[in-house]
């Protein structure tokens, strides 16, 4: 199963295209007289969706989809020869989470035109769609195409954290690894930038789990530490505004991992508890995996080696007490 970590949609999707939100010229405006009225709804709409992509509430953030959405539909966007409303009727659709409406509208858009200005934030969201719909092949390919026609390196570290994400999905395990350090080495190389040093911590821990499931728990357990180091407390793979799973419950292999990386270094007064909180991290998952989850193997392998330390150390505390004690 995948954990499908995306981060910033917001940042990455607003992203302005100058060059394709240029008025239409008095050439354009002679030969479709549409042209001018056309663009002037695809502004509006972006506004719209710029605002949605904002700091606003759930409630207020859909409302505001949700009016661009008639907007669009009621202009006939899905059908538009503007290839642009219909980009904008596809990202609209994705935000309120209507996948399959989404996927819809932009596949036969970008197929009609790949190379368009836009076409980057289209292939971007398609997939997102695909990703939620939890069709990794067809998320790969749009991600593959997206990254293509990127050249701003923190969008393109964002892509290539998501790619790898594909890739561990389709157990391309290999693949994987290099992606995701791929995308750590191009994100910890932008100076002074908060969203690249969060990419940086979440391909560090894409990178932990793709170690893990290779087999290879010496390199996991050093880019756990990394990880645990970038992410203080793990805030940003357990609640990140921006971070989503697919399935949820993968969440909970990360931290499984970080779990486990911090009972081993725990001093003797907290590595009971520190045990358990790794125990009941890998139990979770296990209880929540399909049983066809080649992934399950090693959580239980993860979990067995938690009840074991765990009932040392608690063996071992007890022992200190009745010394404590006898004193």
């Amino acid at each position: 199963m995948k954990p499908a970590l995306r981060l910033f949609l917001a940042a990455i999707l607003a992203a302005p295209c100058a060059a394709a939100d240029t008025p239409p010229s008095v050439w354009e405006r002679a030969a479709d007289p549409a042209a001018a009225e056309t663009f002037t709804r695809h502004a509006s709409v972006r506004a719209f969706i710029d605002a949605g992509r904002s700091s606003l509430p759930p409630f207020a953030r859909e409302s505001v989809f949700e009016h661009a959405r008639v907007m669009l539909e009621s202009a006939g966007a899905r059908f538009s020869r503007d290839v642009r409303l219909r980009f904008d009727l596809g990202e609209v659709y994705e935000a309120l989470e209507l996948h399959d409406d989404a996927i819809s509208v932009l596949e036969p858009a970008l197929a009609q035109a790949p190379d368009h200005a836009e076409s980057a934030r289209a292939f971007l969201t398609l997939a997102y769609a695909h990703a939620k719909r939890d069709e990794p092949t067809l998320e790969r390919d749009a991600y593959v195409k997206h990254l293509a026609r990127l050249y701003d390196d923190r969008s393109r570290a964002v892509a290539l954290l998501n790619l790898a994400e594909a890739e561990m999905h389709l157990g391309r395990l290999k693949e994987a690894v290099a992606g995701y350090k791929d995308a750590f080495d191009l994100a910890n190389g932008i100076p002074n930038s908060g969203s690249a040093s969060e990419t940086a911590s979440l391909a560090a821990w894409g990178l932990a789990v793709a170690q893990d499931r290779s087999g290879d728990t010496f390199s996991s357990e050093r880019t756990t530490e990394l990880a645990l180091r970038l992410d203080p407390g793990m805030k940003l793979i357990s609640h990140g505004e921006n971070v989503f799973f697919v399935p949820e419950y993968e969440r909970l292999y990360y931290l499984g991992l970080g779990a486990l990386t911090i009972a081993k270094r725990a001093d003797a007064e907290t590595r009971t508890e520190a045990w358990r909180d790794a125990e009941l991290a890998w139990k979770a998952y296990i209880l929540r995996g399909q049983p066809k989850d080649p992934c399950l193997s090693f959580a239980k392998s993860h979990a067995a080696l938690a009840t074991r330390e765990r009932e040392k150390a608690e063996r071992a505390q007890r022992s200190r007490a009745l010394q404590k004690d006898l004193k």
